[in-house]
């Protein structure tokens, strides 16, 4: 496949990609990646609907990071196949509580959690932050607010995570109205920064979350 990344800077690449592929229909010649939500920038027009399959790559987890299997664990409750669970909850798990903290403390973000030396992780994580909350959010919504206040409402999501949010009291803390701090709240959900769940939110990456 052709392989196109932080394609949501070229929104005509949407477009250009639709009559290819109306013109010759076989799925997985082109792989599109970026670091903002394709739909919520409003300068890509083309959805792409019927003609593209869509996969959110969250963090790496605990695993993940160690080159260990994924755990079927989930899916088979899912699934209901209880059968042999009660015997794999016996054994010892390969993790243990300090693998835990290291990946509490280091995160699952591709390029940052594999930084050992901690100055190095926690600059990246500053630059990571001021790359999205200076630059990228502009390509989502026209926003006003600076960096500033910005890394505000994000350091105030982070430790009201679980607990239902309070948008008024959050607008008064920066000086801004409820609905700017709604398309706000969308341009980080965008940015991949954090994950809406009813009325709470949560930061995406658990390393970004304790920086």
């Amino acid at each position: 496949p052709l392989g196109l990344d932080e394609v949501q800077k070229s929104p005509k690449a949407f477009d250009a990609i639709k009559y290819a592929a109306d013109r010759l229909k076989k799925p997985g010649r082109y792989l599109l990646s970026g670091s903002v939500r394709f739909s919520a920038r409003k300068q890509i027009r083309e959805s792409l609907t019927g003609r593209i399959a869509l996969m959110e790559l969250l963090p790496f987890t605990l695993a993940e990071c160690h080159g260990k299997p994924l755990s079927s664990f989930v899916a088979r409750l899912e699934k209901k196949r209880v059968s042999g669970l009660a015997a794999d909850l016996k054994k010892k798990a390969w993790a243990q509580k300090k693998d835990l903290l290291t990946y509490l403390e280091m995160g699952g973000l591709p390029g940052i959690c594999f930084r050992r030396e901690a100055r190095i992780r926690s600059e990246s994580y500053d630059m990571h932050i001021e790359t999205l909350l200076a630059r990228d959010i502009t390509l989502i919504r026209h926003i006003r607010l600076g960096y500033g206040k910005l890394r505000l409402i994000l350091e105030e999501l982070n430790h009201r995570q679980g607990l239902p949010l309070n948008m008024s009291d959050l607008a008064r803390k920066v000086s801004t109205s409820v609905p700017s701090i709604k398309s706000i709240l969308e341009a980080l959900d965008g940015l991949f920064l954090i994950k809406p769940h009813g009325s709470t939110y949560f930061i995406a990456d658990n390393g970004l979350s304790i920086h």
